[in-house]
């Protein structure tokens, strides 16, 4: 992810510098759960935190949850620190937690880069690195090499020549698990979505041989999008490119589960930031509980007075509070509510889908019962189509709820960053019965009015 005029190279590379001259590991905690792709109910937190073990271990007492994964960041100032950074792994030799290590593909010296890596060049320092990690009983630990490789944000990027950081992840699974000892579980991290880069993620996949975890680092923040407009934010981070679908989908595709290696919200002074975002916290432990994740660590850090994330300082008292309360009680699946109605057909005026996929199923407006976030829109051909009004729950006279002027016409209106509908959330209007009329104005024919009738709420459930 690179934020306003700071990429997420410059605050990891100096959280890490950071530590190794103040004598303190960076650290993420999250649980690892078991491998069975059906019991989605043993997630447990984490979180990232500077210093020692405190840091923690006070965590863990705030959100009443144990810890049992630290995830640590590797320094890159030079190959020795990637290799033989005793100071820091040593810090967790004694058993602590089972450790999840950041490691980086290059260090930020010049003459390096991934097409010599993928020569086997540099395979010594990883073989080093693998020696380290079993000598400090952490030959089980989770290694995600070279992550957020998708953006440019690091040097080990790998838009430029996907092959040869294939073939240089490759060089590194194969060294490291050729150590005796080692029983590594290797994470393969983009960051979330691939207009982090404008980079599909998928063309660097090593291969499911050389993955065993399929992570992503996900912010919750956008220079598109508001604070206010958190479901509009949420609903691009779940369909975009490289998003929360996606990550879902190319998770169970390849048999791999899947984890959220770092995340968090996000206060800042550029006026894009979260805000105290309980939409965003909710929606999150929902799509932990519904698909396989493997284990989520939260990044509790203020890094800069205008970029902050630490969640239990007071930055997001509303989210803290929703947080502690969901996380305590874990991640079991439940079912939810759904939208239910009449399939549309080519004729339909009025429709309603749940997936912003304009090609998966619609229902007529009228008669449906709204769960959720859903899209309303209006089937109409755009070449004769001037504009269209909606009114919710009013008459078709004076100010409409929505003008939409441009394709496709929709009551949610249209993401700023892709032709997308945007979706409307349901959830907080009041229960019960709704009207939706709509007046679709055509060039050089006749106005068409029509008006829908539905409920919100209910108990209908998948």
């Amino acid at each position: 992810m690179r934020r306003n005029g700071t990429s997420r190279r410059t605050r990891l590379t100096s959280l890490a510098a950071a530590a190794a001259v103040a004598g303190a590991t960076l650290v993420a905690t999250a649980t690892v759960g078991a491998s069975s792709a059906s019991a989605y109910a043993d997630v447990q937190t984490g979180v990232f935190s500077t210093g020692s073990r405190g840091p923690v271990t006070e965590w863990g007492q705030w959100t009443g949850k144990d810890v049992a994964v630290t995830t640590a960041f590797l320094p890159d100032a030079t190959w020795s620190d990637i290799s033989s950074w005793q100071w820091g792994v040593g810090l967790y030799s004694g058993g602590y937690h089972r450790m999840a290590w950041a490691v980086p593909m290059l260090p930020e010296t010049s003459g390096v880069s991934i097409q010599q890596g993928a020569t086997g060049q540099y395979n010594t320092y990883f073989k080093q690195l693998a020696e380290l990690l079993v000598k400090n009983n952490q030959g089980n630990a989770i290694l995600r090499v070279g992550w957020e490789f998708n953006s440019d944000s690091f040097q080990w990027s790998a838009k430029k020549d996907p092959a040869s950081w294939i073939a240089y992840w490759r060089q590194i699974v194969t060294t490291m698990r050729s150590v005796p000892g080692a029983n590594f579980s290797f994470n393969w991290s983009p960051g979330s979505g691939n207009n982090m880069g404008q980079f599909d993620s998928a063309t660097a996949y090593p291969g499911d041989a050389y993955v065993d975890i399929v992570g992503q680092s996900l912010y919750d923040h956008s220079q598109s999008f508001r604070p206010d407009q958190y479901v509009e934010r949420w609903a691009n981070m779940y369909n975009q490119a490289g998003g929360l679908k996606w990550l879902a989908e190319f998770g169970k595709a390849h048999g791999k589960r899947i984890a959220f290696s770092e995340w968090g919200l996000t206060k800042s002074c550029d006026g894009w930031d979260s805000g105290d975002d309980t939409y965003f916290v909710q929606k999150l432990h929902d799509y932990i509980a519904n698909n396989d994740v493997a284990y989520e660590s939260y990044f509790n850090k203020d890094v800069t007075d205008c970029e902050k994330h630490a969640l239990n300082t007071g930055n997001f008292p509303k989210a803290a509070a929703l947080y502690q309360k969901l996380w305590v009680g874990g991640f079991a699946p439940t079912a939810t509510p759904v939208t239910t109605g009449t399939a549309a057909t080519s004729t339909t005026l009025i429709r309603v889908r749940v997936d912003a996929d304009v090609n998966s199923t619609k229902y007529d407006l009228n008669g449906a019962n709204l769960q959720g976030a859903n899209y309303i829109d209006v089937n109409v051909p755009k070449s004769s189509t001037r504009a269209v009004y909606f009114y919710l729950d009013k008459a078709a006279t004076g100010t409409p709820s929505k003008t939409e002027s441009t394709a496709p016409y929709d009551f949610g209106g249209t993401s700023p960053i892709s032709p997308t509908a945007l979706p409307t959330d349901v959830s907080t209007w009041t229960p019960g019965t709704h009207t939706m009329t709509v007046v679709v104005s055509r060039y050089n024919l006749p106005s068409i009015t029509q008006t829908a009738t539905f409920t919100v709420g209910g108990t209908t459930v998948g």
